[in-house]
Parts: C-alpha cells; sequence; structure tokens
C-alpha cells in the first residue's frame, strides 16, 4: 500500500495529526519533539508514520529513520541477548537520526523490552533527535508500563485522532474506491457510509465484498446490488459486541484485550462492565454469549455488571455522562470521540 502524506485523506478528525506529521516531514527536530499520535485501529496513525518516513527518506537523504513495534524490537532484543550482543543492537538504533515506534501499547508487560526502549528514547531526547510514538492507549493507562517509560512518553506533544465524520468517509471510500479502480455511484457511497459508520476497516471490508459480488454475479455496482449484499451480511451479535467494545475502548483510552482480561483495576473494570451493559442493551445477545465474548466469563458476572451500570446510571453517578455518550456513538453514524480520556478518578469516586 502506498503509504504518503499525498495519499491521507484529511478530515476534521485527524487533520491536526496530519498538519504535525507534515511538519515533522519538512523539519524533524523542530518544535513537534517527541510527537505521539493517540488513535483506535484502523485510524491511520500507521499511515502517518509511514508516510513521514518515507518523505523523509525521499527528500531528506542523509537522515537515517528508524522504524519499530514492540513486537520487532522484543524479537531482536532476544535474539541479541541469546547472541550476547544487546550492546551492538542498542548501538544500532542509537545510530539514526529520527525514532519511530509505532503500537506501543503492545510494549505492556515486557519489562526487558522497556527497558532498552527507555535507553533508546533517554538518548534521543538527550540529543534533541526526533522521536515519533503512535499508540491506541494513552501511556499512563497502559498496563505494568515502566514508570520513567510512561514518564517520557507522557512528555510528548499528544494527538488524537477520532472517528471520521460522514463526509470524510465518503472521501476515504471515494479514495480507495479510485484505487481499486472500481467507479461507485454517490448513492452506493452514502448506502455504505451509512451502513458502516465510523469505521474504516468496516467500509474497506465492504468495498472489497461489493467488488467480488458484483464480479461473481456479473452485475453493475448498485443501490440494489449494496442493499442485496449488506442483508446478506446482516450484522450478527458477534460484530454488534466487537463494535461496542471496540467504542467504548477507545472512549476509555483502553485496549480491548482489556476488557476481556481477567484483571480487575479501576481502570479497566468500570469500562469492561459498562461494555458488558451496553451489549446487553444493545443487542439480542444472551448473557452467556455476551460472557464468552468478554474473555469467558459468566452469564451471572454479566447480569451482576449490567445491575450495577444500571443502578449507577439512574442514580446519576458518574458513569451516567459516559455511558449516555457511548449510546450516542453507537447509534448514530458520526462517532464523536470528544469524550476520550474522560477522567476515571471521576467514576472511580462514584463507583467505588
Amino acid at each position: 500500500m502506498n503509504h504518503s502524506l499525498s495519499n491521507f485523506i484529511v478530515g476534521p478528525s485527524n487533520r491536526l495529526a496530519y498538519q504535525v506529521a507534515t511538519a515533522i516531514a519538512d523539519n524533524p527536530n523542530g518544535t513537534y519533539n517527541p510527537f505521539l499520535i493517540r488513535a483506535a485501529a484502523g485510524l491511520g496513525k500507521t499511515h502517518l508514520l509511514h508516510a513521514v518516513r518515507e518523505h523523509i527518506k525521499q527528500h531528506k537523504t542523509a537522515c537515517r529513520v528508524t522504524y519499530v513495534t514492540p513486537d520487532g524490537l522484543s524479537r531482536r532484543l532476544h535474539n541479541a541477548i541469546r547472541s550476547g550482543h544487546v550492546e551492538t543492537l542498542r548501538d544500532q538504533y542509537l545510530k539514526t537520526d529520527i525514532l519511530m515506534v509505532d503500537d506501543v501499547q503492545d510494549i505492556a508487560g515486557r519489562q526487558h523490552t522497556q527497558g532498552m526502549l527507555l535507553h533508546i528514547l533517554d538518548e534521543f531526547m538527550s540529543s534533541g533527535r526526533q522521536v515519533v510514538v503512535a499508540t491506541s492507549t494513552m501511556p499512563r493507562n497502559i498496563p505494568s508500563l515502566e514508570p520513567r517509560l510512561c514518564s517520557r512518553l507522557g512528555c510528548s506533544l499528544v494527538v488524537e485522532i477520532r472517528p471520521p465524520e460522514p463526509e470524510t468517509c465518503r472521501k476515504i471510500l471515494h479514495h480507495k474506491a479510485s484505487l481499486r479502480r472500481i467507479e461507485l455511484p454517490d448513492s452506493v457511497i452514502e448506502l455504505l457510509v451509512s451502513a458502516t459508520g465510523a469505521n474504516i476497516r468496516e467500509l474497506e471490508h465492504h468495498l472489497t465484498g461489493l467488488a467480488a459480488f458484483a464480479s461473481l454475479h456479473g452485475r453493475p455496482i448498485d443501490d440494489d446490488l449494496v442493499l442485496e449484499m449488506l442483508q446478506r451480511e446482516n450484522p450478527t451479535s458477534e460484530r454488534q459486541i466487537s463494535m461496542i467494545q471496540q467504542t467504548v475502548a477507545t472512549y476509555f483510552g483502553v485496549r480491548i484485550a482489556d476488557l476481556k482480561t481477567k484483571r480487575r483495576p479501576h481502570v479497566i473494570l468500570v469500562p469492561r462492565q459498562i461494555a458488558m451493559f451496553l451489549s446487553h442493551e444493545l443487542t439480542s445477545a444472551s448473557p452467556s454469549e455476551i460472557g464468552r465474548l468478554f474473555g469467558g466469563r459468566s452469564s451471572a458476572s454479566v447480569q451482576h455488571a449490567c445491575r450495577r451500570i444500571e443502578r449507577l446510571t439512574r442514580s446519576g453517578a458518574g458513569v451516567s455522562r459516559p455511558v449516555q455518550a457511548l449510546r450516542d456513538m453507537l447509534g448514530n453514524s458520526h462517532v464523536d470521540n470528544s469524550g476520550i480520556g474522560f477522567p476515571q478518578d471521576d467514576l472511580k469516586e462514584e463507583c467505588g
């Protein structure tokens, strides 16, 4: 895929992130250092990282750019420890001019990898070299993150990418269709955006399915074909609950995996219970089915969570606002995540 700045569709939800990324691509080590992009999966943070890297490689050939993920760093560190070349590995990273770390939330629980990244970040920051980080979870909410590493990441300029507005979704869908040389009537685009909302991956999924459906049946892509395809892909409770989990995780700045884990810290417990409550309220899934999709919990656990959130919501406690905001998000095609980062302390005070 061509990850370039010119290929990035800009709208109100991602404009600031795009502007900062472009400024860094033109002038790394300038004002925006370190820079952290916070976004849910599929909203373009990885696209921006690759686009900045490609722009720098093309226009600033003297700059050496290193792109790394926690998975990649962990594998290289494991091999270096086995071969006794940890210092060599560290030096390889330190010889570059620009460091890009993608999916930094995946570093949770990897103590050796955290130690290596902390050392690298300290060297880059002390020398004023550019650091760009992408994450789906704010550093303070990453489980088991080493405090010093949390502090380094926390001092970044943080810019949010929110789910796109309907108009941006239309532009993205039109652009992706053009890349595949698929002609989509405006009415078809409207139907797909209405059916999918702000989920870009779902848009791509529908576009791929529509092209295949039309080719297999030898039919033109029109409203009737889209409606037929959507009826065949009628969302199951499992897909609906997956959407709820993604929306709740984005709102509270936690990972979807956190909603399914057995761990019970408050920063995870309340979002998990709200997600189970909304799954019960907005889908036809049984408590046992909901429990299965939340890490194998019992139906009794789901029912307890639903009763608790319902009681707190009716009492006007701290969960009332986020629950209503999430209902609105899940009920509208436009998802406004301005509520991301809802203060957990408020929830803790109200929920105990």
